[in-house]
């Protein structure tokens, strides 16, 4: 957790959101509250949910798609 929580810590809305994506919305949400100790932008929420509803998406659909391939070969 070191990394993600270096992330969170930087400025940049990009390394929030991969800290997001690797962690969790809310987990990163909450670390980056009680790290600064000040609220957090409605932008930067949205970019956390953003960037870790894509990684879901992305790890759902390669499951999928590995799945799909294992259950035809059969």
């Amino acid at each position: 957790m070191r990394h993600p929580v270096a992330w969170i810590q930087r400025g940049s809305d990009f390394w929030f959101g991969l800290a997001a994506a690797l962690t969790n919305a809310i987990t990163t949400v909450a670390v980056a509250r009680l790290i600064g100790g000040h609220s957090i932008s409605e932008r930067r929420i949205l970019v956390a949910s953003f960037s870790f509803a894509l990684f879901v998406a992305g790890v759902g659909s390669l499951l999928a798609f590995a799945l799909g391939d294992a259950i035809r070969a059969r």
